[in-house]
């Protein structure tokens, strides 16, 4: 493969549009497998929250399913994102999305033996958080080795379509399978759903050669934190992604909203969990087109503010559609925060760096919602479910307004650094 995936572009100009990225084979081949792969995850995202409801009742316990699967992640993800730098992204992802894989049969088969315990569950979930410490890092810096600079914010774009098209499909598709045919068949699905990506990892083309390391031990580990700490504008992106889905994730409280205030059951959890994603599809497919015209913090800004409000609206309701309306538009604020942040962060860092940046950009944008479901499941227990979400969505607006006091966040640069260009 050529550097930046050109080696599949056509000289003559093209059309920009929504799936400008899939153009490029490798690309293309990475994105379907990644699309099959995470509906199976959101199948068992489902059946995880529903088994620990069912056998705790408690939206506590649920959360901290999120809190066992981000400790070994944050432990670790500074030496997964120097083995990303050091080592073929393609083999480490071919390697974590095995280890995954393994992990969704142990559900399988301990599901089916009647032995699934809380505390079995936490376990792969903790198991899971050590995998992604390596996989995550790995995958955010392959993404600008698959397309050309000019064709990256339509990448990250697509990337967020295929999560969240997967979240769409994925939890209604797992709530009628638990509903229907119970847990083990959705995890059993989730194992099988893994075969895509790491099918597509093994017949796309070589990646470009990573540059030998002149550090070594923890100089190479630390060395994406020098680089954002160097870095305000990507260490003020990274900070805002982390406070707002910190304090304002409420998917921990899906499961008692699904059967306590909307009475709609495991079948309507499922609704829940893809209304967001409904919204950031349709974002995500004006972004893939104009995004790279919308690369401004103000709009990020803009957005985490419509994320706080429609957070705040969905704790108010009581009628499902309403409810899907808000999520609908939290998914639609959150996709255009995060595709703009992703693309300002990729095109401002060094390609001999991209594996511990990601990696912090892991830590931030999956550390947070983690938390986020620990804090709402702590809340609404003591609370209540719509009060700790009406709380989390007023959170996550005045840290919007805070950060938009930051004169950085109205001039910040977001062009290509010339480091990274050269990288």
């Amino acid at each position: 493969m050529a550097q930046n995936g050109a080696s599949d572009r056509s000289q003559a100009p093209r059309r920009r549009h929504a799936f400008t990225a899939l153009r490029h084979r490798n690309f293309r081949l990475i994105w379907f497998g990644q699309l099959v792969s995470t509906i199976g995850d959101q199948m068992q995202i489902v059946a995880i929250a529903w088994q620990i409801f069912v056998l705790t009742n408690s939206t506590l316990r649920v959360g901290l399913v999120g809190f066992f699967g981000l400790v070994p992640f944050i432990l670790l993800s500074f030496v997964g994102g120097a083995v990303a730098d050091r080592i073929d992204r393609k083999r480490i992802l071919v390697a974590t999305q095995s280890m995954m894989m393994l992990q969704s049969a142990v559900l399988v088969v301990a599901t089916m033996a009647g032995v699934a315990t809380p505390g079995l569950i936490y376990a792969v979930a903790f198991v899971a958080g050590a995998t992604r410490a390596f996989d995550q890092p790995a995958r955010q810096a392959l993404v600008p080795n698959l397309v050309p600079p000019e064709d990256l914010a339509n990448a990250f774009a697509l990337n967020t379509m295929f999560r969240q098209m997967a979240t769409i499909v994925g939890p209604g598709l797992g709530g009628l399978v638990v509903g229907f045919l119970g847990l083990a068949p959705t995890y059993a699905l989730n194992c099988i759903s893994f075969l895509a990506i790491i099918g597509a990892l093994l017949i796309t083309d070589p990646l470009p050669r990573l540059a030998d390391q002149v550090e070594h031990g923890w100089a190479v580990v630390l060395g994406g934190l020098r680089f954002v700490r160097g870095e305000p504008v990507v260490l003020s992106l990274l900070s805002l992604d982390f406070l707002a889905t910190a304090l304002g994730s409420t998917r921990a409280l899906f499961p008692v909203f699904a059967r306590d205030i909307l009475d709609i059951g495991p079948q309507g959890l499922g609704l829940l969990y893809s209304a967001p994603a409904v919204g950031a599809v349709s974002g995500s497919i004006v972004l893939g087109a104009f995004g790279g015209e919308w690369r401004k913090p103000t709009i990020i800004l803009t957005a985490t503010a419509a994320y706080a409000l429609c957070t705040v609206g969905f704790g108010f309701s009581r009628f499902l559609p309403l409810s899907l309306l808000c999520l609908f538009g939290v998914g639609l604020a959150d996709v255009i925060g995060e595709v703009m942040r992703a693309t300002i962060i990729q095109l401002r860092t060094p390609n001999a760096l991209r594996g511990r940046v990601g990696a912090l950009q892991s830590m931030f944008a999956l550390g947070g919602p983690q938390l986020g479901q620990l804090q709402s499941g702590t809340l609404g227990s003591v609370l209540g479910p719509s009060e700790a979400a009406v709380l989390a969505g007023s959170a996550v607006l005045l840290t919007a307004g805070l950060f938009a006091l930051n004169p950085l966040m109205r001039r910040a640069p977001t062009e290509v650094a010339p480091a990274a260009a050269s990288g």
